[in-house]
């Protein structure tokens, strides 16, 4: 092993002072790198923490070497699902670019919102209005005009953050089976301007933080947090100041994936990038343009509109009311424009210097909890992705 006596516990500077030690060849590209990665599955047990390479086990033996490119005929285009044309190409040419402003790892750190931007499911509005939630909505009633309580707004954020994480993994997924990428989710943690992953014992820390929380604030399901803004706003902010405690220099915590391509992807020219993107945000928009007039007549056959006499009944919760009225469906469609439409108007910064970050409302407290706990019952079961950008 290039005359060096590697053992337990040896750290490695870098992915190419590891590939000189055992004797091979490094070069700064994909397909190099991940070919140095499988001669160090042949002899180690290891892991990444930054650019380090840290060898948990040696081997007895070098395993043999083991060739599966051609599992099965068109396995590598196993592609499904009416967004798969466009997202898997687009995606994949997000990573190489993202990877060629890289050194000595081949190792992507990206969020879902991140790709979804990036790839044209959503515009450049989205994901500071994702984040700006109430400087968004006053932003929105003051220069559009959209005179309307939250839950229109709710509604959209809610379909849209699903309609990501349906597409963005369901992409991933089909590109790691087809062996062109491999990924993980995983924590980062964010400090003078930088991210990391988190280190062991700074990993135990938030675990145990997230797990004081919720005995604390009685949540028993995370998808429970996962799912809900206010909540997910409240519980994160708690954990981060848990484990400040401990780590005085962590800023916040974030969910997100670490990506590694398995060979080079050949770039394509701008405009055939931005005519596949515009291909997927029609697409995209199409799909959440349908959500508001079911959502409609769902609510008007679950809470039986004619049984005042087509007079709003007295007992409807305020988000009833919302998806009852007639500017309802407009409303929505408005909203998605905004949020991802490629050629919307880019309102970044007036949301950002909106001066009210509160959204004013008559609505009590207990009617908040019992449209959460009722949005909540309703979708659970059907969301198993976990939400892959959590700001804390």
């Amino acid at each position: 092993m290039g005359g060096i006596k590697i053992e337990a516990g040896h750290v490695f500077a870098s992915q190419r002072e590891a590939c000189e030690a055992i004797g091979i060849e490094y070069k700064n590209s994909t397909n190099s790198r991940r070919a140095c990665e499988k001669e160090f599955d042949r002899r180690w047990k290891w892991h990444k923490e930054g650019r380090k390479i840290i060898v948990d086990e040696v081997y007895p033996e070098i395993k043999e070497k083991i060739e599966n490119r051609g599992k099965s005929q068109g396995s590598r285009n196993n592609y499904k699902g009416i967004y798969a044309e466009f997202i898997d190409a687009l995606l994949l040419q997000y990573l190489q670019k993202e990877e060629d402003k890289l050194k000595d790892t081949c190792e992507i750190h990206t969020t879902n919102n991140k790709i979804a931007e990036a790839t044209g499911i959503v515009n450049y509005n989205y994901r500071t209005a994702y984040n700006e939630r109430e400087k968004f909505y006053n932003t929105v009633k003051k220069d559009f005009n959209i005179k309307t309580n939250t839950y229109c707004m709710k509604d959209v954020f809610y379909w849209t953050k699903s309609k990501i994480r349906e597409i963005v993994k369901s992409s991933l997924d089909r590109l790691q089976k087809a062996e062109l990428l491999e990924y993980e989710l995983c924590y980062f943690l964010y400090m003078q301007y930088k991210e990391r992953i988190p280190l062991e014992d700074e990993m135990k820390a938030i675990i145990t933080a997230e797990e004081e929380t919720m005995k604390e604030m009685g949540i028993e399901h995370k998808k429970k947090i996962d799912n809900s803004y206010e909540l997910s706003k409240e519980f994160n902010k708690k954990v981060l100041g848990k484990v400040q405690k401990d780590f005085d220099y962590i800023e916040s915590i974030f969910k997100g994936y670490t990506i590694s391509l398995w060979e080079d992807i050949a770039l394509k020219t701008d405009s055939e990038i931005k005519e596949s993107m515009i291909k997927l945000n029609n697409l995209v928009i199409s799909s959440l343009k349908e959500k508001p007039e079911k959502t409609q007549k769902k609510t008007k056959k679950d809470e039986g509109i004619g049984k005042w006499f087509g007079a709003r009944n007295p007992f409807w919760k305020p988000w009833v009311f919302d998806r009852m009225s007639k500017k309802y469906i407009e409303h929505c469609y408005s909203f998605i424009d905004i949020l991802c439409n490629l050629n919307a108007i880019n309102i970044v910064e007036k949301i950002k210097n909106c001066k009210s970050n509160k959204i004013s409302s008559k609505i009590t407290q207990q009617q908040k909890d019992e449209y959460k706990d009722k949005i909540l019952d309703e979708l659970l079961d059907k969301i198993d992705l976990e939400d892959i950008e959590l700001p804390y």
